[in-house]
């Protein structure tokens, strides 16, 4: 490339010159393609300004214009050190909210994750992501439309912008630091009206209710949380049910990006949520029934919800034909039966095996 210009050629330092040139082709791919190309064909494949023009349909002072360009922008970058900088590995945990989608299959890559976190203070150019994250443009530009699609980027004019939130480690100690007291005084009032009401509980008929209230409190106390939120969602904010936000990929549902850690790429221990399994898992039983698993990041058990666990319960209509929550030998094979006894989904019982969760009726739960 003919950037440099060297008035005595006899004192050139030929290492010197290699290095500035390895810096100016360094610099080169932070330019987008409409720059990057034309400088490409221009200063190595040495084609005249009329060859480019016909190449790329334009006019010769159009050409001209984006060689200038692209010349003072590549001029200021290696005069301002922009590129030079370490790059640091994004460590997230990713899922997804009221969605059937698959948030890793976007955002499983470093790359997709640094476009990503550098456009998402303010939209970005192409190039002020290439200058943010020290990746070539090219890189970038093959996976924006990948992000766009996932509905992870939107495009704003000629800028970029990240289309979710991150819940940053800061984020995190921020919301814990504001809510403790809240979370402190909520927790001390569930204790007290369970307390109260575990006799009526216990005399409630279900399968069950004699678990204590001890155990018992692990479903009440996330079920009234998330009535609550959906009645704000559905009362006051007026936020639709069902499948949305509706997405280009053809899905539907939110990411959730959380920074963690470290490369395990874990989320917080004490994180929470909710499976569900049901009808959809296959069962063909005129009897709806839905097993909810309420849990504890810390404790999460991949295995009772997936690999033959609660889904496969429902498909098989083991809740379903339960008379009591007692559950035949018959039903399962010793094979099957032990590894709900592993799990502990099941246990072992005179008549054969128990449920190793309460067993309610839509009427019983209303109750």
């Amino acid at each position: 490339m003919n950037f440099l210009y060297i008035a005595d050629y006899s004192n050139v330092d030929e290492d010197n010159t290699q290095e500035q040139y390895e810096t100016v082709f360094r610099y080169l791919h932070t330019l987008s393609s409409e720059y990057k190309n034309i400088f490409v064909d221009y200063y190595i494949g040495k084609l005249s300004l009329r060859s480019l023009a016909e190449k790329y349909s334009l006019p010769e002072t159009t050409i001209k214009w984006r060689l200038n360009v692209g010349r003072q922008k590549i001029r200021d970058r290696i005069g301002e050190d922009k590129m030079d900088k370490v790059y640091q590995r994004i460590n997230w945990n990713t899922g997804t909210c009221n969605g059937n989608m698959d948030s890793d299959a976007y955002l499983h890559t470093q790359i997709s994750r640094a476009i990503c976190l550098a456009a998402y203070e303010k939209p970005l150019t192409v190039e002020e992501i290439s200058i943010s994250t020290g990746i070539p443009t090219m890189y970038i530009e093959d996976e924006l439309p990948r992000l766009e699609y996932g509905d992870a980027i939107c495009k704003v004019g000629n800028k970029y912008v990240t289309n979710f939130i991150i819940f940053r480690l800061k984020d995190r100690k921020q919301t814990e630091d504001v809510s403790a007291l809240v979370v402190s005084m909520l927790a001390d009032k569930f204790e007290v009206i369970l307390r109260e009401a575990e006799n009526k509980i216990s005399a409630l008929d279900f399968y069950g209710n004699d678990f204590g209230i001890g155990r018992l409190g692990y479903i009440v106390v996330p079920y009234l949380l998330r009535h609550k939120i959906s009645d704000v969602k559905n009362n006051r904010l007026k936020l639709e049910n069902g499948p949305y936000p509706p997405r280009k990929d053809g899905g539907y549902g939110w990411f959730i990006v959380e920074e963690t850690v470290d490369e395990s790429e874990n989320c917080a221990e004490y994180n929470s949520g909710c499976n569900v399994a049901g009808d959809d898992s296959g069962s063909e039983y005129k009897v709806p029934s839905h097993i909810y698993y309420y849990w504890i990041s810390k404790y999460f058990d991949y295995n009772i919800y997936h690999n033959k666990g609660m889904r496969w319960m429902c498909a098989n209509g083991i809740p379903q034909n339960s008379v009591n929550g007692v559950v035949s030998k018959e039903a399962l094979s010793e094979e099957d039966a032990a590894h709900l006894i592993e799990t502990n989904l099941l246990i072992k019982s005179e008549a054969g095996f128990s449920l190793n969760f309460p067993h309610f009726t839509a009427e019983q739960f209303g109750k």
